[in-house]
């Protein structure tokens, strides 16, 4: 039995046993003995490389993670996952170049790549998604380039209805609510100041006036807002009619007050702040 289909079964074996859990991929991948049309082939010992016109090799999925500035990202997680096969994932790490490569196993499959980076916030703990290339799946056999970018704002590809940055929500009581008006959440606009540096050590922005939009199932919120620290105040604004301050606290906050200092909190693969607003007496 030649050498390489000898590594091939071992690979194969290897990959079945360990379906149902998260593995680790060595570097030393196993790469094509075929050469596709168009491709370039380089000795590497008892195996070749197999190089097509576009970058990409057999039975190997590479790329680079960056800013949106082009500086490499180190220590991002990037999950290649078997379409057909649930909870099959092979997960490699960036290095210092901000570059991971992961070899397939030798057999019929198709892929897709994912990419996420932790980070480490005012002492909180954040996993973000990071912005793909192409979402398109791919033939082992062929291989793939993907890139990713890490984005503070912006819609996720593929995902509608869900961002980069993170979700504000809000829910205005009807306490101290005056008795000719008729309340709507999408009336509550709210300003977001940043006291500190954004998750990425950039100088943020104020944001305000954005009108709230449904998300479900949070409810009305300002969304895509980068990952930060927050004063946040709110208003109640109804065209024809002086805007209104409200009282805000996040949820489950005992009290009420003109202005809360926030944080966003992980919430499963989104990033939130939840509020409650309210008029003040009169």
């Amino acid at each position: 039995m030649k050498q390489s289909e000898t590594l091939a079964r071992r690979g194969t074996s290897t990959r079945t046993a360990r379906a149902a859990t998260v593995v680790v991929v060595s570097l030393g991948a196993l790469l094509a003995s075929t050469v596709p049309a168009g491709a370039s082939t380089a000795d590497s010992g008892s195996h070749r490389t197999v190089t097509s016109a576009s970058g990409r090799q057999a039975y190997v999925v590479k790329g680079k993670v960056t800013t949106v500035g082009g500086k490499p990202i180190k220590g991002a997680k990037i999950v290649v996952d078997d379409t057909l096969h649930w909870d099959s994932n092979l997960v490699a790490m960036t290095n210092k170049q901000g570059t991971y490569r992961v070899g397939l196993p030798h057999k019929a499959g198709t892929w897709k790549a994912s990419g996420y980076l932790s980070k480490r916030y005012h002492g909180r703990n954040y996993q973000l998604s990071l912005w793909p290339s192409s979402l398109a799946p791919f033939e082992a056999k062929k291989g793939a380039v993907r890139d990713f970018k890490w984005k503070l704002t912006g819609k996720r590809k593929g995902e509608e209805g869900r961002y980069y940055g993170g979700i504000v929500s809000h829910y205005l009581w009807s306490d101290n609510a005056p008795d000719d008006e008729w309340l709507d959440n999408r009336n509550v606009r709210l300003t977001l100041k940043p006291v500190t540096k954004l998750i990425d050590g950039s100088t943020g922005k104020t944001i305000s006036n954005r009108k709230a939009v449904w998300v479900d199932p949070y409810g009305w919120s300002t969304v895509d807002v980068p990952v930060g620290r927050y004063k946040i105040t709110a208003k109640y604004v109804v065209p024809g009619k002086p805007d209104r301050d409200l009282l805000v606290k996040e949820t489950g906050a005992e009290s009420f007050a003109t202005s809360v200092t926030s944080d966003f909190f992980q919430d499963v693969t989104s990033q939130r702040i939840r509020l409650d607003v309210m008029f003040p007496a009169s």
